[in-house]
């Protein structure tokens, strides 16, 4: 295994993931409305219990920053440099709301800011994806029980039909217009991480985003989608995207496989 935590995290992943199921199944998915307005349902507390519990267990000494415990992060002071698991327990929950199987279960663990050994369960695609620094990015498939090393594809960004992936439910004016200035891209609308998933198999090339996001959103992806060949730029630095440096929430950025053309449009574009 390409690190000691990795079978731990499979197995809270895969708990929390069931879990979800399970909720996923019922008529009722208990749906409250957040103080940000974003909706919360059983399944995201379920998963969050679950996965707090695990690492707790798994790691004692790491302290966790959860999307549904806002008491661990609310005062919290920046930069962070020690340890920290940045978890969404069910990310896209306005998708499983809909039903359309776009969520995710994210677990990574950030340190000096980055993400060093994270896990990407897609409970309805059943599916986990997990990766650590410098050991490459895998996908495990639930009912076959085969894992495989996931690569992203070469690309252009002048490509014609270039396969671009956007969000679903918060698609901004930016976007779009990066969109008309590509040669006839291919919009993918999709949820969740599976936009970074996409791009990690080579089943996608591009994703801009100028809406917000927050460290939960993107930190278990990420290395996924780096350790696959792949990048994610944050859009004002330039740079790898860092977390716990200045708050929760995420700058723009563009995350991209193996993209020519890339850094042009870094410093160009807009």
């Amino acid at each position: 295994m390409i690190h000691p935590y990795i079978p731990g995290l499979l197995e809270i992943g895969r708990s929390a993931a069931d879990e979800i199921l399970n909720i996923y199944a019922q008529e009722n998915l208990f749906i409250e409305i957040k103080g940000d307005n974003s909706p919360l349902t059983a399944a995201d507390r379920a998963a969050h219990q679950i996965i707090k519990a695990g690492l707790t267990q798994l790691t004692p000494e790491i302290p966790m920053v959860s999307e549904e415990d806002e008491s661990n992060w609310s005062s919290m002071s920046w930069p962070v440099d020690e340890k920290y698991w940045v978890i969404d327990p069910l990310d896209g929950t306005k998708e499983f709301i809909k039903r359309n199987g776009e969520f995710s279960v994210n677990i990574a663990l950030v340190e000096n800011g980055y993400s060093v050994i994270t896990v990407v369960v897609l409970p309805a695609h059943r599916c986990t994806y997990y990766a650590a620094t410098g050991k490459g990015s895998f996908r495990l498939d639930w009912d076959s029980g085969q894992t495989k090393q996931i690569k992203a594809k070469p690309a252009n960004l002048k490509d014609q039909s270039l396969r671009v992936v956007v969000s679903r439910s918060h698609l901004d004016d930016t976007t779009k217009s990066i969109l008309a200035g590509l040669n006839e891209p291919v919009p993918t609308p999709l949820g969740g991480s599976m936009k970074f998933t996409r791009i990690a198999e080579g089943m996608a090339d591009f994703y801009p985003r100028f809406g917000p996001t927050m460290a939960w959103d993107t930190a278990a992806p990420q290395l996924v989608l780096e350790e696959a060949g792949g990048q994610l730029l944050d859009w004002e630095t330039k740079q790898r995207k860092q977390y716990l440096r200045q708050g929760l929430k995420n700058g723009y950025f563009v995350a991209a496989g193996k993209l020519e053309g890339l850094d042009e449009f870094m410093h160009y574009a807009l």
